[in-house]
């Protein structure tokens, strides 16, 4: 299976730069992905657990002595431990506030550590091209799916349905229940039949574009399959694009260019030659 990138013109600096921006899922169009609600199973046995957690490390009570109306650790534990019951209570009954909190910051919490790619299989889909690449302007990067993109990291295929994930705020968290959450989409989104590649943000080059920062992940050249042009790709970008490929590393890059089909809803995709 091959994985295609839509993008609009500065998708040409995958080529260039043999680099490609990572999207924080606070950053992606639709503001309610990666947004589960969150739900606890079990708030007296969340509250035990957490209870056992803060009692056993005195850091995140130093961090919020505030809470605690002026007692030391010390007497702090010795309150927890001589009325458990009460305070375990208390605890379980804050746990719907608790839920929503967590719920309002989730994807903030995700988008501080990872990012995503988002790829499809096919060059050909009109609406991706209206939609994800600046109606023809832009240009299509196709991936090698043996490269260490797809070894070394997390590639989920995106599952399409407007009920979101609950996410369990009892259970320990996975790495398939996060995955989960990011391969979830609406039902509108169907027609993108999209993976997501998820980087580690900590791997990212960061650099700033005007008041917002990009996180831009190093590519190796082999990774890299073809390039294609939309009908409208400006000369200037494909001579760019163009050029770039004829670097050493880059000379296995194949050229497309797309051109209308026998109907609107059809795309005729033809290899260009030297």
């Amino acid at each position: 299976m091959a994985f295609y990138k839509y993008c609009n013109d500065p998708g040409k600096f995958i080529i260039l730069n043999l680099e490609i921006k990572v999207t924080p899922p606070n950053e992606l169009e639709d503001k309610y992905e990666m947004r589960p609600v969150v739900r606890c199973s079990d708030p007296i046995a969340s509250a035990e657990r957490f209870l056992d957690e803060v009692l056993a490390d005195p850091s995140y009570y130093n961090s919020n002595a505030g809470l605690f109306r002026g007692r030391s650790f010390t007497q702090f534990k010795d309150f927890v431990n001589g009325n458990p019951t009460t305070v375990i209570a208390a605890l379980a009954k804050v746990s719907p506030t608790l839920d929503n909190n967590l719920q309002n910051r989730f994807v903030d919490i995700l988008s501080a550590k990872w990012g995503v790619v988002s790829l499809t299989d096919s060059p050909i889909v009109v609406s991706m091209w209206k939609d994800y690449a600046d109606g023809h302007k832009g240009l299509v990067v196709e991936f090698d799916e043996a490269s260490h993109l797809f070894v070394n990291y997390s590639c989920v295929k995106c599952d399409y349905c407007d009920a979101p994930v609950v996410y369990d705020r009892f259970l320990e968290v996975t790495h398939e229940s996060m995955k989960q959450i990011v391969r979830r989409k609406k039902t509108r989104y169907v027609y993108e039949n999209e993976t997501r590649l998820i980087i580690p943000l900590s791997e990212c080059r960061k650099t700033r574009n005007g008041t917002s920062t990009l996180n831009l992940f190093h590519l190796d050249a082999s990774a890299l399959v073809s390039v294609t042009f939309g009908q409208l790709t400006p000369d200037s970008t494909k001579g760019e694009v163009l050029e770039a490929v004829t670097r050493r590393e880059l000379l296995h890059v194949t050229k497309w260019q797309i051109e209308a089909g026998a109907t609107p809803d059809d795309l005729k995709r033809t290899q260009l030659t030297d």
